[in-house]
């Protein structure tokens, strides 16, 4: 399987075409934005068995928002019948389900790595408000996402890669980090100017209200972050489906 080599323009032009994804159909790639962060932080919150289960879920949720997102790339006109949504779950339900519970002892086998290191590095066991210093969290946080970055990349296109072209768990799980590292440039852009856009911008906007007429810059903190939740996070969900059409699904 031959993955497509893209430029850090392309990166960025990612955000652009999930943009115009969620112009076609705002309705759909909400509606399954909340379900996935939801179900996601309903399923994780019971005791015992929910993060099992949230990972063993988590590429079945992959799988249906892109197949929302491939629907709408189509030009489906919507509602979305069922069977679109669920497109590959079943026949692949195995498979998925082998991702899923490689993704959750990778995870656990991540979490103890990083704890570890964070340990031998002088970190404390526990953050407390008013009292770490921003070193005491560069030292608890650092560690464990640096040993989290391989297990993500390794996981960013599996599931669809499974689902849509029946690629064994094995095999997707290595062309996703190997497409992910063959184009980091891209990823990088697209990571930055997300942060740009969801951290960086908004926080400009507010600064000039902020110091002029405080009530004005708490209206607008509202507006921004319902814009964040109903614009920005739809249009971050679209950054696998539109990653994987630009690297895998090309002539």
């Amino acid at each position: 399987m031959q993955a497509r080599q893209l430029t850090a323009e392309d990166g960025v032009r990612w955000l652009q075409a999930g943009l115009q994804l969620y112009r076609a159909n705002p309705p759909l790639l909400i509606t399954l934005t909340f379900s996935y962060l939801f179900l996601m932080l309903g399923v994780s919150m019971i005791p015992y068995v929910g993060t099992i289960a949230a990972n063993l879920g988590l590429p079945f949720l992959v799988v249906m928002v892109a197949n929302g997102c491939r629907a709408i790339d189509e030009g489906h006109s919507r509602p979305l019948p069922a069977s679109i949504l669920v497109a590959g779950l079943v026949d692949h339900r195995p498979a998925l389900l082998t991702l899923g519970g490689v993704n959750l002892v990778a995870s656990v086998i991540a979490l103890l790595i990083g704890r570890a290191i964070s340990a031998a590095v002088g970190a404390p066991d526990a953050l407390e408000p008013g009292t770490s210093t921003p070193m005491d969290v560069l030292k608890v946080m650092v560690p464990s996402f640096l040993v989290s970055v391989p297990l993500l990349l390794a996981f960013w296109f599996s599931p669809l890669l499974t689902a849509w072209q029946g690629v064994p768990p094995k095999k997707s799980l290595f062309f996703s980090f190997a497409a992910c590292m063959r184009n980091w440039s891209a990823f990088g852009a697209f990571g930055a100017a997300a942060l740009a856009i969801g951290l960086i911008l908004p926080g400009i906007i507010l600064a000039v209200p902020a110091m002029v007429l405080p009530v004005l810059a708490g209206a607008l903190s509202l507006v921004l972050g319902l814009a964040m939740m109903f614009v920005l996070a739809p249009v971050l969900m679209t950054s696998i489906y539109v990653g994987y059409r630009d690297i895998f699904l090309h002539e």
